[in-house]
């Protein structure tokens, strides 16, 4: 990058751990924010990414991340801003890089079931508001109240409601911005619409009840989304396809929507993978599948 004498700037990261996939992978560039002073550096580092022509990706725990790339040739930014408090009973600020699964974790534990759906969920605050990440019923959106914002562009904070984030199926008006970069939400769990059955399970009971549906391992969730009023897993299932293997990469026999990477695996055996998938589905159901996952290229 042209002028970028940032010391906390990293060059040539191994940025494997990074992805939920864990599939070998680089990183030209590397800036990790650790809080809110970092954000002035991030301002001065995509100036000079963008000033160099070169792309500009962020990050969270990169649990739903597949590094589609060797060497990522640009600026990859890490989100690590942490926090968690209590507003008041239903209510809680959480800073982005906050693991949800922690906090649904004490949440439960103290008694407050609201968001006992999200154990076991992994990533972080941050990427569940750009996402609108969501699982067994409950999305992000069903409670979040505002979110702190900082403008990379203008170098200050901005403050996002509800209708300005324009929530939708695992998306959002932040989702693939770069201009914009998630410091903390907050978010009151009165909001949520009642019936939710998973609440009245104990933690224990979810936790082997999501055991028992969800493969883990190297994987990175629901790798495409559910098309109206059918499932993704379901189609995979039908056209024949669970179990099947590319390589190091195969999809679940216990749920057809995830993919698993085995040690070693590449990120073309998945892509093809994926690929193989949305063309089966696509001849023998007429229905084009789409990406939950978050898949980064040499472009960002």
């Amino acid at each position: 990058m042209k002028n970028a004498p940032f010391s906390r700037v990293e060059t040539e990261r191994d940025v494997t751990a990074f992805s939920g996939f864990k599939t070998p992978a680089r990183t030209a560039f590397f800036f990790d924010v650790r809080s809110k002073d970092d954000l002035p550096v991030l301002s001065e580092a995509v100036a000079s990414a963008n000033a160099s022509e070169l792309p500009v990706a962020y990050l969270g725990d990169g649990t739903n991340c597949l590094f589609a790339f060797d060497r990522f040739p640009g600026l990859l930014v890490k989100n690590s801003i942490p926090g968690f408090r209590r507003l008041e009973e239903n209510r809680f600020e959480a800073g982005s890089a906050e693991k949800v699964h922690s906090v649904a974790l004490v949440l439960a534990t103290g008694g407050n079931a609201a968001l006992l759906p999200w154990i076991g969920l992994p990533g972080t605050f941050g990427g569940a508001v750009v996402g609108n990440a969501g699982c067994f019923g409950l999305e992000t959106a069903d409670v979040f109240e505002t979110a702190d914002v900082w403008n990379v562009f203008d170098g200050r904070l901005e403050t996002l409601s509800k209708p300005d984030m324009a929530f939708g199926y695992r998306k959002s008006t932040l989702k693939n911005r770069t201009d914009r970069f998630v410091v903390s939400a907050r978010f009151d769990l009165s909001l949520r619409a009642p019936g939710n059955p998973y609440e009245s399970m104990g933690i224990a009971e979810f936790r082997e009840l999501r055991r028992a549906k969800q493969p883990a391992g190297r994987t990175c969730g629901s790798f495409f989304k559910n098309p109206e009023g059918a499932s993704a897993g379901a189609l995979i299932d039908r056209a024949g396809l669970k179990g099947w293997k590319i390589g190091g990469a195969e999809v679940s026999t216990l749920h057809a929507n995830f993919f698993l990477a085995a040690q070693g695996a590449d990120w073309r055996d998945l892509i093809a993978l994926r690929d193989l998938i949305k063309s089966r589905v696509s001849e023998e159901f007429g229905i084009e599948l789409s990406e939950e996952a978050r898949i980064i290229t040499e472009n960002g």
